[in-house]
This record gives C-alpha cells, structure tokens and sequence, in this order.
C-alpha cells in the first residue's frame, strides 16, 4: 500500500511540477513582479533558450518593446528600441558566466508608453550588432515579461527544469510572492510544506 501512495504522490507532484512549465529560464527579473512604472534589472543568460549567443565574445545588444493593450498580438510590439542590425540599440552588461544585464529605471519612461496606455508585457531578444545571431526562446520564439498591475501574485522560481523524480527522492522548491503570504504545497489537499512571509 505504502509504495502505490508512494508512486501516487510522486506522480502527482511531477504533474503539478510539469502543468507549471519549469524550464529554465532565459531570463529572470528583478523584482520578480515587476509593474508598468517599476524599475527592472533584466538577466540574459545566454546558456539557455536557444543558446544562440552562448560563448559570443562581443557586444550583446537588446531588440526590446512592449506589448499594450492597443497590441493586436505578442508579434504586435509597441514603442520598440533601436533598429535590427544596428548598433542603435540598448548595450547589456557582461557579468560573467554568459550572463548579460539590461537595467532600466522606469518601464513606462524608458519605452515612451503615453500614460493612457496600458503594458501587459516586455517583449525582447537579444543580439549581435548584424542581428544574425540571437537569444531567443529555446523554439526560436520571442520571449516575454509580464508586468503585473499590483495585488498578490505568486510563482514557483525553482527546480527550474522539468525533471522526474526518483521515489523517496527530496525535492526543494523555492518560491516567492508579491507582498507577505502564506506560500504552502500540497498533494491531493493535504499541505506537504508551507512558509510564511
């Protein structure tokens, strides 16, 4: 009986886990919940995604706009930044490890968004000054930030990847919120974990 409930558990956490698409991630933020007029410090890691820019030793640049609610589709960027295959574009800063920053100070400022508009995303990839090699979605696809309009949010930061765990096998998952919450997991209702904060 233990080892059916076993494999039931483990099951039913790896599809919780895999409903949550936790791949890893071509970019993080900070914060993680960021706000049309926040400030944002985006993070490229070129490792990841398609890996078009793993090992490029020289200047990384952003192809960045955002997507409002006058966007007809994710493809529809608005108020977008430099010029493809141009060096008119915004300079990342090299951190070492393939990794890449791009610090903007106030989201709705930076991209010239007229206050009656409405962002819902940060849409970007990244690039050589020609523009013929890029970071991107691992299926080659543009990638987005949401931006959230205040309240609670939640999301689950860590294991990053999708990956099947062995049955007695300890997993830590790492997550975070908006403001203080009650985080908790739990197995057919039954909380597993929970933090406070």
């Amino acid at each position: 009986m233990f080892k059916v409930l076993s494999r039931f558990l483990l099951l039913s956490l790896v599809l919780i886990l895999s409903f949550l698409d936790l791949k890893a991630q071509v970019v993080t933020v900070s914060p993680s919940f960021p706000t049309e007029s926040s400030a944002i410090v985006i993070t490229f890691d070129a490792k990841e995604g398609n890996g078009g820019m793993s090992g490029f030793a020289g200047v990384v640049y952003a192809h960045t706009g955002v997507i409002t609610n006058n966007s007809t589709s994710n493809t529809d960027w608005k108020y977008t930044k430099g010029t493809w295959g141009t060096a008119n574009a915004p300079v990342l800063t090299g951190i070492g490890n393939d990794k890449y920053t791009l610090s903007i100070s106030d989201i709705r400022a930076y991209y010239g968004v007229p206050s009656g508009e409405s962002i819902e995303k940060i849409a970007i990839l990244f690039r050589n000054e020609a523009g013929n090699i890029s970071g991107r979605n691992a299926d080659g696809s543009d990638i987005f930030i949401q931006l959230y309009s205040g309240g609670l949010y939640a999301t689950i930061a860590s294991p990053s990847q999708n990956k099947i765990y062995s049955i007695g096998e300890s997993i830590t998952i790492n997550g975070g919120s908006s403001m203080s919450a009650t985080l908790a997991v739990n197995i057919n209702g039954t909380d597993v974990a929970s933090n406070v904060g």
